[in-house]
């Protein structure tokens, strides 16, 4: 590859000129592919469980930056012969799935190889006569600009040559193949990805399914930028936003929690693209909506990870603000889960128990309905939280409880307005009750309730 660059480099530049052009065409379009393929057929980057140990992985991956070095200093070379616009239009597919996983903090890849593969994409760009890398994946169109070369853009030349290596076999084993893929996708915006939803999707879908923890979350914040830049109607079109909802909504039978975190918004993210309107109440039938609330609300009732509850408490919230009044079918269901998640400290910050009250106080806007069914309920999960703040063994900062006093009292201010007759004769029964001395905050918060009108 060395002895190949130093014999073309000043060869082509300088002779060129004087070469037929059919034959310097084809000849150096011959020499690009060779060398192009040579770093990763010869030496391919393989996972690091292919190899018996990590020396002769980083041995091996060592061997192939070497290569891509000579390869891409001789393409570089190459775009600066007299039929560079020719070999940019042929194969540069093929350059930008080679550069474009080594522009990363890789193993594969140093700090000579990323500054190649940026040289080459200002090349690109230049010879191209267009802006940036994103116009050359996505395409523009021009009519004015005789010299602009991919007007349908490459993304999809690109996502055709990678598809063959995107099967169960093959592509965990090749370690480059997903981080170029996800690299050409988020550089392309709306609306240029519609046109090529048939061929993101199966890649997608096959890292969400893949068993490493690294793999997935990869494939579900690629899928999440797949929904924001793609029109709603395309994801609906064969059926793409219910594969996605059901490859998510598996994921909540998972125990992990950083798996939770990333999933649960872009199932809402997904949801909102089957179901627009999940407020609107039409119908006591059970949605899609309903189904992933009821999992989301006995996942933060029976977790056993303070942390699991956390999210999932987060998210129920996130969920009742979009049902709306719908959420009255799992009332019973949210009051559980809340007065149990208020039962249990959660360290110095509190941080369940502040979203726990916080799914209280929404699901109360939401259903206020049937709040005064529920009155004497309410009223018992409060006290008994007003209660535990003065445990002995609650170490909390000053400010914190607090706050957590002055968020129940909103939420009592809530009852009082959803159901003041029912509120004021439980208001009063308590207000009469003789309290020992260090539960006096408790009835000084009544107290301010009953003489208090809103």
């Amino acid at each position: 590859m060395e002895i190949l660059y130093n014999l073309f480099n000043d060869y082509i530049v300088k002779e060129g000129e004087s070469l037929d052009e059919d034959l310097l065409k084809a000849e150096l379009l011959k020499l690009c592919v060779i060398c192009l393929d040579i770093p990763d057929k010869v030496i391919p980057i393989l996972s690091e469980q292919e190899f018996n140990s990590t020396e002769k992985y980083k041995e091996n991956c060592n061997s192939n930056i070497r290569l891509t070095e000579q390869s891409l200093k001789f393409y570089l070379t190459c775009l600066l012969s007299p039929v560079k616009r020719y070999i940019v239009k042929k194969i540069s597919a093929k350059v930008v799935i080679m550069i474009s996983c080594r522009l990363g903090n890789f193993s594969w890849t140093n700090q000579n190889v990323k500054k190649l593969s940026n040289q080459i994409i200002q090349s690109l760009c230049q010879i191209s006569n267009q802006k940036n890398i994103s116009t050359i994946l996505s395409g523009t169109t021009d009519p004015s600009n005789q010299l602009l070369l991919f007007q349908d853009g490459l993304l999809g030349t690109i996502l055709t040559n990678l598809s063959a290596y995107f099967n169960q076999d093959k592509w965990e084993k090749n370690l480059t193949v997903k981080h170029s893929f996800l690299w050409c996708l988020t550089k392309v915006k709306y609306p240029y990805l519609d046109k090529h939803i048939q061929k993101l999707i199966p890649p997608l879908l096959i890292m969400m399914d893949s068993f490493k923890q690294n793999e997935k979350i990869l494939g579900v914040t690629s899928t999440q930028y797949l929904i924001d830049n793609v029109n709603p109607s395309i994801l609906l079109l064969y059926n793409h936003a219910l594969v996605i909802y059901d490859t998510l909504f598996k994921m909540l039978y998972s125990s992990n929690e950083i798996l939770y975190e990333i999933c649960l918004p872009v199932l809402e993210s997904i949801l909102l693209v089957i179901e627009r309107k999940p407020g609107d109440i039409c119908s006591v039938e059970y949605t899609k909506w309903d189904t992933c609330f009821e999992k989301i609300f006995n996942n933060a009732e029976y977790a056993n990870n303070v942390t699991i509850k956390r999210i999932f408490l987060k998210a129920m919230e996130k969920f009742i603000k979009h049902l709306n009044g719908n959420s009255i079918k799992h009332f019973d269901n949210i009051l559980s889960t809340v007065a149990y998640s208020l039962q249990h400290p959660d360290g110095q910050k509190e941080e369940a128990r502040f979203h726990a009250l916080a799914v209280l106080k929404e699901a109360m806007s939401s259903c206020w309905p049937i709040i005064p069914k529920y009155v004497n309920t309410i009223f018992k999960i409060l006290i008994k939280l007003l209660v535990d703040l003065n445990y002995p063994g609650l170490t909390i900062k000053a400010e914190i409880k607090l706050t957590l006093l002055e968020k129940i009292y909103e939420i009592l201010v809530l009852l009082k307005d959803c159901d003041k007759l029912n509120f004021n004769e439980t208001l009063k029964t308590l207000t009469m009750i003789k309290y020992e001395p260090q539960f006096t905050y408790i009835q000084e918060m009544l107290l301010k309730l009953s003489n208090e009108s809103f």
